[in-house]
């Protein structure tokens, strides 16, 4: 409960610490998976290489690589299976929402170094991922 709350409390901080000014945080490039967890769910820990989303913005097209092999919450939590999707950009009053397909992802801050997407802004069910690039 207590590894919860801290990484909670990490998500917050990196929320916050989001600049409105987003000139240099760009979707641009590649960002790996790095965590994954669920508001009343297991935390999941992936590895290098595991899940990787490369964004180009110019195209506005997102190729995503998925080797997770697991049946379980790894394999739930890792999103999008491998293939190539277009996204886009949808802002709502001060929050911005990554779109696949028309699929919302969730809300997401964009710190430069860390991705955080979190369906907890709109959906009932809060699954929050961690990338890094």
């Amino acid at each position: 409960m207590k590894l919860k709350l801290l990484l909670y409390c990490l998500i917050g901080l990196l929320v916050a610490s989001c600049s409105e000014d987003n000139e240099g945080n760009t979707l641009n490039g590649s960002w790996k998976l790095t965590n994954a967890t669920a508001t009343d769910g297991p935390n999941v820990e992936y590895q290098k290489g595991e899940v990787l989303w490369t964004f180009n913005e110019g195209s506005k097209t997102l190729r995503v690589k998925n080797n997770v092999k697991s049946l379980g919450p790894e394999n739930i939590f890792s999103g999008l299976a491998t293939g190539n999707y277009n996204y886009s950009i949808i802002t709502e009053g001060n929050k911005s929402y990554l779109y696949v397909e028309g699929a919302e992802q969730g809300a997401f801050a964009n710190t430069g170094e860390n991705l955080v997407i979190s369906t907890g802004a709109k959906g009932n069910n809060n699954i929050t991922k961690i990338f890094r690039r």
